[in-house]
């Protein structure tokens, strides 16, 4: 621990991969996690970021899988339905920019054919991954119908048309779309932040995830059962690096990466 926090320290101030010795995770950390971008994309989707967060429009949501921090079950599994504030939603739900940023870096990094998000939320971080890898299908599973249409909207003001959205609940809709789209090379998951749906999810993708995929998880501290999940998830032998950036987790399925688990500051 005396080494881990002066390090984290440094890598924060410098944006450089100080104590990295993995050539592949340096290079990763080098030219994408601390790398600098612009795009005309950005400030449009803050603006379109800002109008959501002061909407007063208030739609029906679904809540499929939002575990409690203490990840209290739902009974029989049935949705918790309730109308809310879009500005509610957007100042609470969605991705933070510098994160978006960073997913808009890893898509463009690594160069996937195909990207998978489960979670769409407004749209906001779809968005960010279609501007990352313009030539890439992306696919993004949303449960609620209304947060869906809204998402929607979002993609046509940001002027991304190669989105495709599959709305219902992850049980129904992945296993569906892994049997006609099997093999993609990036996967951000943020959704059902529960230990049981966290788990569930991965062991659906994991056998899907090619030898050079990446997963991105949210919220890996967000409750104890998440961060339950991911400490079981980095141990999976499938599993080679995974990279812990205190919010968001992401792994490497790559067989010629030492087996470890790195804390970087981010």
């Amino acid at each position: 621990m005396g080494y881990a926090l002066p390090r984290l320290l440094i890598q924060l101030l410098t944006r450089r991969p100080y104590g990295v010795h993995s050539p592949f995770l340096f290079s990763f950390a080098e030219n994408c996690l601390y790398a600098g971008e612009r795009h005309p994309g950005f400030e449009l989707l803050e603006g379109i970021r800002r109008d959501l967060q002061l909407s007063d429009k208030q739609i029906l949501v679904k809540d499929f899988g939002t575990g409690g921090r203490f990840d209290a079950p739902k009974r029989d599994g049935d949705p918790i339905q309730r109308k809310k504030r879009l500005g509610s939603i957007a100042r609470s739900a969605l991705q933070r920019p510098k994160y978006c940023r960073l997913f808009f870096r890893m898509a463009g990094y690594f160069q996937p054919a195909t990207i998978l998000e489960l979670g769409t939320s407004l749209g906001i971080s779809t968005c960010y991954l279609a501007y990352g890898a313009p030539e890439a299908r992306l696919i993004t599973l949303e449960g609620c119908p209304q947060v869906s249409l809204v998402a929607q909207d979002v993609f046509n003001r940001a002027g991304v048309a190669h989105i495709e959205c599959l709305t219902g609940p992850f049980h129904q809709t992945l296993p569906g779309l892994l049997d006609r789209v099997s093999n993609p090379d990036m996967v951000y998951v943020d959704g059902n932040h529960s230990y049981q749906g966290l788990m569930e999810n991965y062991h659906i993708l994991r056998d899907h995830i090619p030898e050079n995929g990446v997963v991105i998880i949210d919220d890996i501290r967000w409750s104890w059962g998440m961060w339950k999940a991911w400490k079981e998830i980095v141990s999976d032998p499938k599993v080679s690096l995974s990279v812990d950036l205190g919010h968001i987790g992401i792994l490497f399925f790559r067989r010629a990466l030492s087996k470890d688990n790195i804390r970087m500051g981010f």
